[in-house]
């Protein structure tokens, strides 16, 4: 996955959860980067 598809995943999963960058980045790789 490129960095930019990165970024904008984490920035959409802070906006939607509202949690803070380093905890979404956090999840996102828990979750291999899958969330709805």
């Amino acid at each position: 996955m490129d960095a930019l598809r990165e970024q904008v995943m984490i920035n959409q999963f802070v906006l939607a959860a509202g949690c803070a960058r380093e905890q979404a980045k956090q999840l996102l790789q828990a979750a291999h980067w899958q969330f709805e």
